[in-house]
């Protein structure tokens, strides 16, 4: 049961893999708000809930905790159990503010007021300040509800939408873990970890925040690796966009791993474009400690007409050269590429070269993904005009495109699935065999 609290930041497990650590949102969320002094007076509890527990229980241990607000951070994973829960919120005390955040609603908050019942979106690309003006404005009366920036809320029927709010000053939000404000949660294998913020692409299924990268100072991620070290998590996992475009920030961030993990079992997992990986001064220490990594090569597609209209550079000889350059360096280090399935201008027959050309590269795994058509992307707003289909509810999985239809999206769903399965028991080699007779017959 919740304790009683002013604030309860409700933190849904994902469902999929239960020993992943806890979000980082609702804890961002309370180290921002904390540093306000007038705030002090407001207890802001973060609560953390299972995936087999119901919607209504979750609802329950909510209103148990008797609180003044209510908040959620919604991904593409979670939405559907927060509706659920929002709408049993809103049953039992319609008269609770819940307010909504993160990249689920962020790209489109009238449809979430509409489609949940919820009062409030924060609709920043980030959300700390705009929550605590908000909590500024609910418990200190300091403001009116137009002066919070980046919220969104409906007034006489119509939608109002507050300007963005700055971005914050990275160097001034507490450290999550070594400052006590994230627990690790028990049994939790896999903890992750913010270096920086932002990404300067512009791919059209992806939407990363703002296109001004921010870096976390080194010494405090430093000190967070060290902290989460000494207690034994298995793998600390960064959520950046790619820790190694910058060459020296990402050698930074490696050689503080380094240290901070030396003599522990702790291993650092993150994703990179290999044509940055190839060329990086970072390989020469993943080369000395390839059992301390496990890295994602993102690739997503070797199409060139896919990537003209996803406006994604890639150059498939320098992907190819880094990957290379990888595995002749560091033989022993885990890796994985990643690809999507579905994605516009891909079909049936581009999908099944890109499974060979990934097999072919000799990761460990490939992960084969099903292309989604994400609130707030360049996709989801030009899914008519580039033939996209995809279902209306979360996870809003694209069902056809212009150039594969629903038949040929089964089919290579099907065999996406086959990498998953033959990915997570090992078996490359054989997916190999398999890629090749499917060309032979139906799948």
């Amino acid at each position: 049961m919740a304790r009683h609290a002013d604030v309860l930041l409700a933190d849904l497990e994902y469902g999929f893999f239960p020993r992943f650590g806890h979000s980082l949102a609702p804890y961002c969320l309370k180290g921002w708000a904390a540093r306000d002094k007038e705030l002090g007076g407001i207890s802001i509890e973060v609560q953390g809930f299972p995936a087999d527990l119901s919607a209504r229980d979750i609802a329950e241990a909510i209103l148990a905790a008797r609180p003044r607000l209510t908040g959620f951070s919604c991904y593409v994973w979670n939405a559907r159990r927060i509706w659920e829960v929002v709408a049993h919120l809103k049953r039992s005390r319609p008269e609770l503010p819940v307010v909504l955040g993160g990249p689920q609603v962020a790209g489109d908050p009238e449809a979430a007021l509409l489609g949940t019942g919820a009062d409030f979106v924060c609709a920043a690309e980030e959300g700390e300040e705009s929550f605590r003006q908000f909590l500024r404005f609910l418990f200190l009366k300091d403001r009116s509800l137009r002066d919070v920036r980046g919220l969104a809320f409906r007034e006489n029927g119509v939608l109002v939408r507050t300007p963005e709010p700055e971005l914050i000053d990275l160097d001034l939000l507490p450290p999550l873990y070594s400052g006590g404000l994230c627990p690790l949660k028990p049994g939790a294998q896999y903890v992750i970890l913010e270096t920086s913020r932002g990404c300067p692409f512009s791919c059209k299924f992806c939407d990363w925040g703002p296109k001004q990268v921010r870096r976390f100072p080194v010494g405090l991620i430093e000190r967070e690796f060290s902290w989460l070290a000494r207690e034994g998590v298995p793998f600390v996992g960064i959520t950046d966009a790619d820790i190694l475009r910058e060459p020296q920030f990402g050698l930074e961030v490696i050689r503080a791993f380094l240290r901070a993990s030396e003599g522990t079992r702790t291993r650092l997992a993150f994703e990179s474009n290999p044509a940055f990986l190839g060329k990086s001064p970072a390989l020469d220490l993943i080369e000395v400690h390839p059992s301390k990594f496990t890295i994602g090569l993102g690739v997503q597609t070797i199409n060139p007409e896919t990537n003209r209209r996803r406006k994604r550079p890639f150059r498939r000889d320098a992907a190819e050269s880094g990957i290379a350059e990888l595995h002749r360096r560091a033989p022993g280090v885990d890796s994985f590429i990643e690809i999507i399935c579905g994605l516009p201008g891909d079909t049936l027959e581009s999908w099944r070269e890109a499974v060979d050309w990934a097999i072919g590269r000799r990761a460990e795994r490939v992960y084969a993904y099903h292309a989604l058509v994400l609130p707030g992307t360049a996709l989801a707003r030009e899914a008519a005009g580039l033939g996209v289909r995809h279902r209306e509810d979360p996870p809003y999985g694209v069902v056809s495109t212009d150039t594969m239809g629903p038949e040929e999206m089964r089919r290579a769903l099907l065999l996406a699935f086959q990498v998953a399965l033959n990915s997570w028991l090992g078996f490359m080699r054989p997916l190999a065999n398999l890629a090749d007779k499917d060309r032979e017959g139906p799948l």
